[in-house]
C-alpha cells in the first residue's frame, strides 16, 4: 500500500457545511468511522457530497486491537460496509485497547509491551486485514501508565510493525508527549523507526504552558 500524500484535515460535524466554501481545500479529509457509520439524515447529503469530491482516510477509535476480548465482528461488518460503500482505501487505528469484557470505553488504554502482545496484535492484524480486504495502519498512542513490559516502546512499535506487516501512522506529538512523560529522547525514537513503514503522520500538537504569569 502506498503512503498517503499531501496534507489532510480532520472532518468534524461542526464545520461540515462550511467545507464547500473553503477558499483552500485539504488534499484529503480524515474521519472517525464510528462518528459517520450511522450519519444522521440531516448531515448525510452534505457528508456524501464531501466524500464524492475528496479523498477520505478513516481513523478509528474502538477497534481495541490490544484487548484480550474477541474482536467485535458486528462492528467490523458495519465498518467494512461503510468502507466499501464510500470506496475508502485507508483505515488506521491505535496500538492500544479500549474494551474490557466487551464493554466499550472509547478510551485509548495502554497495553503491555511484550513479545506475547506483539504476537497477539499480529494475529489480530492478520484477521482484520483479511476481513476488511484492506491493509491496516497502526498509530503509536500516548500512555500515562506502563503495564508490565519487557521492552522499550520503540522496540515494541518496531516489533509490531515488522511482525504484523501493518503500516505505521506516526503521531509526532504522541512521541514527544511520551518522551516527556517517560524520559526518553523523542528525536532518537523517531530516528529508530523504519521510515519505509510510515504511511502518514499526525502533526497536531499540545501547547506548553509557561509557569510565568
Amino acid at each position: 500500500m502506498e503512503g498517503i500524500s499531501g496534507c489532510g484535515l480532520g472532518l468534524r460535524r461542526e464545520f461540515l457545511f462550511d467545507v464547500e466554501n473553503y477558499p483552500t481545500k485539504p488534499d484529503w479529509f480524515e474521519i472517525a468511522p464510528e462518528n459517520w457509520i450511522k450519519t444522521p439524515k440531516k448531515l448525510l447529503k452534505e457528508f456524501e457530497r464531501i466524500v464524492a469530491e475528496h479523498e477520505i482516510v478513516c481513523h478509528g477509535l474502538s477497534l481495541s486491537i490490544g484487548s484480550l476480548d474477541d474482536l467485535d465482528l458486528n462492528f467490523l461488518k458495519d465498518l467494512k460496509t461503510f468502507l466499501d460503500k464510500y470506496e475508502i482505501k485507508h483505515y488506521s487505528e491505535h496500538i492500544s485497547f479500549s474494551s474490557l469484557e466487551n464493554v466499550q470505553t472509547y478510551e485509548l488504554l495502554p497495553i503491555p509491551m511484550t513479545k506475547d502482545m506483539i504476537k497477539h496484535i499480529t494475529e489480530r492484524v492478520d484477521f482484520i486485514q483479511n476481513f476488511l480486504k484492506r491493509e491496516l495502519i497502526l498509530e503509536n498512542a500516548t500512555y500515562y501508565y506502563v503495564p508490565q513490559s519487557d521492552m522499550s516502546e520503540i522496540e515494541f512499535i518496531n516489533g509490531v510493525i515488522k511482525e504484523s506487516g501493518a503500516k505505521l501512522l506516526l503521531d509526532v506529538n504522541n512521541v514527544f508527549v511520551n518522551g516527556h512523560n517517560h524520559n526518553f529522547d523523542p528525536k532518537k525514537f523517531i530516528d529508530s523507526l523504519d521510515k519505509d513503514s510510515i504511511s502518514y503522520y499526525h502533526v497536531a500538537g499540545h501547547l506548553e504552558q509557561s509557569d510565568e504569569i
